[in-house]
Protein backbone atom coordinates (compact mmCIF):
# COMPACT_ATOMS: atom_id res chain seq x y z
CA UNK A 1 0.00 0.00 0.00
CA UNK A 2 1.07 3.45 -1.06
CA UNK A 3 1.83 6.71 1.00
CA UNK A 4 -1.08 7.90 -0.94
CA UNK A 5 -3.40 5.58 0.38
CA UNK A 6 -1.96 5.12 3.85
CA UNK A 7 -3.15 9.36 3.73
CA UNK A 8 -6.26 9.20 2.39
CA UNK A 9 -7.27 5.85 4.43
CA UNK A 10 -6.89 7.88 7.58
CA UNK A 11 -8.68 11.29 6.08
CA UNK A 12 -11.62 8.55 5.43
CA UNK A 13 -11.46 7.60 9.11
CA UNK A 14 -11.40 11.62 10.47
CA UNK A 15 -13.98 12.67 12.60
CA UNK A 16 -15.85 15.53 12.01
CA UNK A 17 -19.60 16.66 13.45
CA UNK A 18 -20.16 20.14 11.57
CA UNK A 19 -22.35 19.81 9.54
CA UNK A 20 -21.11 23.03 7.36
CA UNK A 21 -17.58 20.89 7.03
CA UNK A 22 -19.21 17.75 5.93
CA UNK A 23 -20.73 19.77 3.04
CA UNK A 24 -18.04 21.36 1.95
CA UNK A 25 -15.50 18.35 1.74
CA UNK A 26 -18.88 16.74 -0.18
CA UNK A 27 -19.01 19.37 -2.48
CA UNK A 28 -15.07 18.92 -3.53
CA UNK A 29 -15.54 15.42 -3.94
CA UNK A 30 -18.51 15.28 -6.06
CA UNK A 31 -17.02 18.26 -8.21
CA UNK A 32 -13.48 15.95 -8.42
CA UNK A 33 -15.17 12.50 -8.89
CA UNK A 34 -19.15 13.44 -9.48
CA UNK A 35 -21.31 12.97 -12.63
CA UNK A 36 -24.92 13.61 -12.88
CA UNK A 37 -27.57 11.55 -14.30
CA UNK A 38 -31.08 12.09 -15.69
CA UNK A 39 -33.34 9.73 -15.11
CA UNK A 40 -37.15 9.67 -16.13
CA UNK A 41 -36.79 13.81 -15.77
CA UNK A 42 -35.05 13.03 -12.20
CA UNK A 43 -31.55 13.88 -11.02
CA UNK A 44 -29.11 11.18 -10.17
CA UNK A 45 -25.53 11.45 -8.68
CA UNK A 46 -22.90 8.81 -9.28
CA UNK A 47 -19.39 9.37 -7.65
CA UNK A 48 -16.32 6.95 -8.36
CA UNK A 49 -13.55 7.28 -6.21
CA UNK A 50 -10.52 4.86 -5.50
CA UNK A 51 -11.00 3.81 -1.93
CA UNK A 52 -13.87 1.94 -0.54
CA UNK A 53 -13.61 3.57 3.20
CA UNK A 54 -13.79 7.02 1.28
CA UNK A 55 -17.32 5.83 -0.54
CA UNK A 56 -18.80 4.50 2.66
CA UNK A 57 -17.65 7.96 4.21
CA UNK A 58 -20.01 9.66 1.37
CA UNK A 59 -22.53 6.99 1.78
CA UNK A 60 -22.71 8.36 5.31
CA UNK A 61 -23.11 11.65 4.78
CA UNK A 62 -25.69 11.31 2.42
CA UNK A 63 -27.93 8.85 4.76
CA UNK A 64 -27.30 10.91 8.01
CA UNK A 65 -27.68 14.05 6.65
CA UNK A 66 -29.80 14.43 3.50
CA UNK A 67 -31.67 11.29 4.10
CA UNK A 68 -31.42 10.29 0.68
CA UNK A 69 -31.46 6.56 -0.96
CA UNK A 70 -27.98 5.53 -2.79
CA UNK A 71 -25.83 2.45 -3.13
CA UNK A 72 -22.50 1.50 -3.68
CA UNK A 73 -21.05 -0.26 -6.75
CA UNK A 74 -17.16 -1.78 -7.03
CA UNK A 75 -16.16 -2.26 -10.43
CA UNK A 76 -12.15 -3.65 -11.15
CA UNK A 77 -9.59 -3.55 -13.72
CA UNK A 78 -8.97 -6.56 -15.26
CA UNK A 79 -5.42 -5.42 -16.39
CA UNK A 80 -4.31 -3.35 -13.32
CA UNK A 81 -6.62 -4.92 -10.34
CA UNK A 82 -7.92 -1.75 -8.96
CA UNK A 83 -10.77 -1.53 -7.90
CA UNK A 84 -13.39 1.48 -8.28
CA UNK A 85 -16.21 2.16 -5.63
CA UNK A 86 -18.88 3.97 -7.69
CA UNK A 87 -21.51 5.42 -5.07
CA UNK A 88 -25.02 5.76 -6.42
CA UNK A 89 -27.30 8.99 -5.41
CA UNK A 90 -30.95 7.76 -7.23
CA UNK A 91 -33.16 9.40 -8.46
CA UNK A 92 -35.58 11.02 -5.73
CA UNK A 93 -36.77 14.62 -4.35
CA UNK A 94 -34.05 16.93 -3.48
CA UNK A 95 -30.83 16.09 -4.96
CA UNK A 96 -31.48 19.00 -7.30
CA UNK A 97 -31.15 21.18 -4.37
CA UNK A 98 -28.62 19.32 -2.70
CA UNK A 99 -26.38 19.88 -5.89
CA UNK A 100 -27.34 23.64 -6.03
CA UNK A 101 -26.92 24.16 -2.58
CA UNK A 102 -23.01 22.82 -2.74
CA UNK A 103 -22.46 25.18 -5.33
CA UNK A 104 -22.21 22.60 -8.30
CA UNK A 105 -25.53 23.60 -10.32
CA UNK A 106 -27.15 27.11 -10.72
CA UNK A 107 -30.88 27.98 -10.84
CA UNK A 108 -30.55 27.27 -14.51
CA UNK A 109 -29.51 23.52 -14.03
CA UNK A 110 -26.13 24.85 -15.40
CA UNK A 111 -22.68 23.32 -13.69
CA UNK A 112 -20.51 25.42 -12.12
CA UNK A 113 -15.98 25.10 -12.07
CA UNK A 114 -15.88 27.46 -9.09
CA UNK A 115 -16.25 26.77 -5.28
CA UNK A 116 -19.18 28.41 -3.76
CA UNK A 117 -18.53 31.76 -1.67
CA UNK A 118 -19.81 29.73 1.21
CA UNK A 119 -16.84 27.74 1.02
CA UNK A 120 -14.74 30.57 1.16
CA UNK A 121 -15.73 32.36 3.74
CA UNK A 122 -14.64 30.03 6.35
CA UNK A 123 -10.82 28.66 6.92
CA UNK A 124 -12.72 25.48 7.67
CA UNK A 125 -14.66 24.99 4.97
CA UNK A 126 -11.61 25.51 2.90
CA UNK A 127 -10.09 22.99 4.89
CA UNK A 128 -12.61 20.64 4.40
CA UNK A 129 -12.35 21.68 0.25
CA UNK A 130 -8.84 20.83 0.11
CA UNK A 131 -9.49 17.42 2.12
CA UNK A 132 -11.92 16.41 -0.62
CA UNK A 133 -10.12 17.11 -3.57
CA UNK A 134 -7.35 15.48 -2.00
CA UNK A 135 -9.44 12.27 -1.31
CA UNK A 136 -11.19 12.44 -4.95
CA UNK A 137 -8.06 13.17 -7.30
CA UNK A 138 -5.23 13.45 -4.96
CA UNK A 139 -1.41 11.63 -4.75
CA UNK A 140 1.67 12.12 -2.27
CA UNK A 141 5.02 10.47 -2.79
CA UNK A 142 6.53 8.10 0.34
CA UNK A 143 8.74 10.23 3.18
CA UNK A 144 12.02 9.89 1.42
CA UNK A 145 11.28 10.13 -2.00
CA UNK A 146 11.42 13.32 -4.30
CA UNK A 147 9.23 15.65 -2.47
CA UNK A 148 5.68 15.77 -4.75
CA UNK A 149 2.26 16.29 -4.06
CA UNK A 150 -0.19 16.81 -6.77
CA UNK A 151 -4.45 17.04 -7.34
CA UNK A 152 -5.70 16.37 -10.85
CA UNK A 153 -8.81 17.40 -12.14
CA UNK A 154 -10.75 17.96 -15.04
CA UNK A 155 -11.60 21.61 -15.58
CA UNK A 156 -8.81 24.45 -15.65
CA UNK A 157 -11.37 26.78 -13.90
CA UNK A 158 -11.80 24.65 -11.14
CA UNK A 159 -7.85 23.90 -10.83
CA UNK A 160 -7.38 27.42 -10.34
CA UNK A 161 -9.95 27.85 -7.39
CA UNK A 162 -8.30 24.99 -5.78
CA UNK A 163 -4.74 27.11 -6.25
CA UNK A 164 -6.59 30.08 -4.90
CA UNK A 165 -8.08 27.81 -1.75
CA UNK A 166 -4.56 26.62 -1.40
CA UNK A 167 -2.71 30.23 -1.19
CA UNK A 168 -5.02 31.48 1.23
CA UNK A 169 -2.86 28.99 3.88
CA UNK A 170 0.08 30.58 2.17
CA UNK A 171 1.07 27.31 0.22
CA UNK A 172 2.64 27.78 -3.25
CA UNK A 173 0.59 25.57 -5.53
CA UNK A 174 1.72 25.04 -9.64
CA UNK A 175 -0.24 24.35 -12.25
CA UNK A 176 0.66 22.00 -15.69
CA UNK A 177 -1.22 19.51 -18.15
CA UNK A 178 -0.73 16.07 -18.44
CA UNK A 179 -2.87 14.14 -20.22
CA UNK A 180 -5.70 16.74 -20.39
CA UNK A 181 -6.16 16.79 -17.07
CA UNK A 182 -4.88 20.10 -14.73
CA UNK A 183 -2.38 18.70 -12.13
CA UNK A 184 -2.06 20.83 -9.04
CA UNK A 185 1.26 20.09 -7.11
CA UNK A 186 3.41 21.46 -4.55
CA UNK A 187 7.48 20.57 -4.26
CA UNK A 188 8.63 22.07 -1.15
CA UNK A 189 8.46 19.65 1.51
CA UNK A 190 7.26 23.05 4.14
CA UNK A 191 4.45 23.03 1.80
CA UNK A 192 3.48 19.48 1.69
CA UNK A 193 3.76 18.83 5.76
CA UNK A 194 1.02 22.26 5.79
CA UNK A 195 -1.03 20.38 3.03
CA UNK A 196 -1.13 17.23 5.52
CA UNK A 197 -1.94 19.44 8.60
CA UNK A 198 -4.40 21.00 7.08
CA UNK A 199 -6.20 17.95 5.85
CA UNK A 200 -5.96 16.33 9.13
CA UNK A 201 -3.52 14.10 8.13
CA UNK A 202 -1.55 14.29 11.19
CA UNK A 203 -0.43 10.66 11.20
CA UNK A 204 0.94 10.83 8.19
CA UNK A 205 2.34 14.39 8.76
CA UNK A 206 4.57 12.24 11.90
CA UNK A 207 5.72 10.02 9.28
CA UNK A 208 6.89 12.58 7.21
CA UNK A 209 8.62 14.68 9.72
CA UNK A 210 10.04 12.28 11.75
CA UNK A 211 11.53 10.79 7.92
CA UNK A 212 12.75 14.45 7.36
CA UNK A 213 14.26 14.88 10.73
CA UNK A 214 16.44 11.44 9.89
CA UNK A 215 17.26 12.79 6.58
CA UNK A 216 18.45 16.15 8.35
CA UNK A 217 20.41 14.12 10.86
CA UNK A 218 21.91 12.28 8.51
CA UNK A 219 22.77 15.17 6.11
CA UNK A 220 24.71 16.59 8.99
CA UNK A 221 26.31 13.95 9.90
CA UNK A 222 27.63 13.58 6.86
CA UNK A 223 28.77 17.15 6.29
CA UNK A 224 30.32 16.43 9.98
CA UNK A 225 32.50 13.31 8.51
CA UNK A 226 33.70 14.93 5.19
CA UNK A 227 34.82 18.09 7.08
CA UNK A 228 37.09 15.78 9.69
CA UNK A 229 38.49 13.85 6.77
CA UNK A 230 39.14 16.75 4.95
CA UNK A 231 41.19 18.50 7.97
CA UNK A 232 42.53 14.99 8.53
CA UNK A 233 43.80 15.23 5.11
CA UNK A 234 45.17 18.89 5.33
CA UNK A 235 46.73 17.66 8.60
CA UNK A 236 48.52 14.23 6.93
CA UNK A 237 49.76 16.83 4.35
CA UNK A 238 51.32 19.37 6.30
CA UNK A 239 53.29 16.71 8.43
CA UNK A 240 54.74 14.82 5.46
CA UNK A 241 55.68 18.03 4.03
CA UNK A 242 57.30 18.78 7.42
CA UNK A 243 59.18 15.19 7.85
CA UNK A 244 60.49 15.73 4.28
CA UNK A 245 62.05 19.60 5.32
CA UNK A 246 63.50 17.41 8.46
CA UNK A 247 65.20 15.04 5.80
CA UNK A 248 66.44 17.43 4.18
CA UNK A 249 68.50 19.51 6.45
Amino acid sequence: MSFSDDVKHELAHLEIEQKGIHQAELAALIRMGGSILLSSGKMAVKISVSHGDVARRIYRYIKEEYQFESEIRVKQNNLSKRKTYELFITPQKGVYDLLENLGILNKSHSLLFTVADWIKDKRDYKRAYLRGVFLAGGSVNKPGAEYHLEIRCEHKTHAEEIMDLMQDFELDPHLTEHKKKQVIYLKRYDDIATMLNLMGAYNSLLELENTQVFKEIKNNVNRRVNFETANLDKTVKAAMEQIEDIELI
